[in-house]
């Protein structure tokens, strides 16, 4: 209870609110921030033991010990890698898209994700309180080890960051990474120290970007896409609209003579590669319609005279 009096907090304080708890009054006491004030580093201790005494009772955050030993052995492992496969149109990997994550988890430039922050003059170590001990109950002993945070000074060079109230990371509301025009489908872009995991590690992003378009289909740099017209006007030929990958409305010249299977080639409109650049290819599908015989030997002979 010491603790949240100290902070001015209520017994259902939550994280987010003894971390602006905290912030708030190590503004008003911090003693870089007062230097003429000469009661101000005893505040500044009394706040910083009563916020970390209270995350680590309520499971917030490691001791100052386990968060340096947890950074060095994360470190030891290499970075981590986080992947995400995003759906994207044709028309979207054409001009390029912006994705926004909402509750994204950066590393604290402050502190530089470990938590906690170096202090020139020491302070009391704010596991032990002081003391250069913690005190183990074994049985109906009572034990006194020596405090591997301070080594049994009973002073410590670290307090925890007030930018990120300890966990290394800050959450901001949205968290914004760019697809660039022109990006074929199963294309891994990297993104760096754009992710953070749950511990506040933070790695590396991979988004894939996978296809999710039934309009058209893509071969090599081509774009391919099938267009029904009658038999008719696929024999006679002209201009006919349609809807390029990109999303414009474009029209497709059909050749007088053409006929079913024929691919009517829109150079340009494909995706880039180097030197390289694909087409919009449309194959021309002939609609059936309901014709009678007769009619049918009549428009056979009336095609016969071009």
């Amino acid at each position: 209870m010491s603790y949240l009096l100290t902070l001015g907090l209520p017994f259902d304080a939550d994280e987010e609110e003894i971390k602006k708890a905290y912030r708030s009054l190590v503004k008003s006491c911090h003693p870089d921030r007062h230097p003429n004030d000469p009661t101000a580093r005893e505040k500044f201790e009394r706040v910083t033991a009563a916020y970390q005494g209270l995350m680590r009772e309520r499971g917030y955050i490691q001791s100052s010990a386990d968060q340096r030993t947890t950074s060095s052995a994360a470190s030891n492992q290499g970075p981590l890698e986080f992947r995400k496969t995003v759906s994207m149109t044709f028309a979207e990997l054409l001009k390029g898209k912006r994705f926004v994550f909402d509750e994204v988890a950066k590393q604290c430039q402050n502190c530089g994700g470990e938590g906690h922050v170096h202090s020139e003059r020491p302070i009391d170590c704010l596991d032990c309180m002081g003391r250069g001990y913690a005190q183990r109950v074994q049985g109906l002993i009572r034990v006194k080890i020596e405090c591997i945070a301070c080594a049994g000074s009973g002073k410590s060079h670290w307090y925890p960051c007030d930018q990120c109230g300890g966990t290394g990371r800050m959450l901001q509301g949205k968290g914004i990474v760019d697809i660039p025009p022109g990006t074929l489908p199963g294309t891994e872009l990297h993104f760096p120290r754009q992710a953070v995991d749950s511990s506040g590690r933070v790695g590396d992003l991979f988004l894939v970007v996978a296809l999710d378009d039934k309009r058209y289909r893509l071969n090599g740099l081509h774009i391919e896409a099938r267009m029904r017209l009658h038999l008719v006007d696929i024999l006679l030929g002209g201009r006919f609209p349609i809807v390029a990958p990109d999303g414009s409305r474009i029209e497709i010249n059909v050749s007088h003579g053409s006929h079913p299977g024929t691919f009517v080639v829109v150079p340009g409109l494909g995706f880039k590669n180097g030197n390289e650049t694909g087409d919009f290819r449309v194959q021309l599908i002939a609609a059936p319609f309901d014709l009678s015989n007769d009619k049918v030997r009549a428009l056979l002979a009336e095609l016969k005279r071009y």
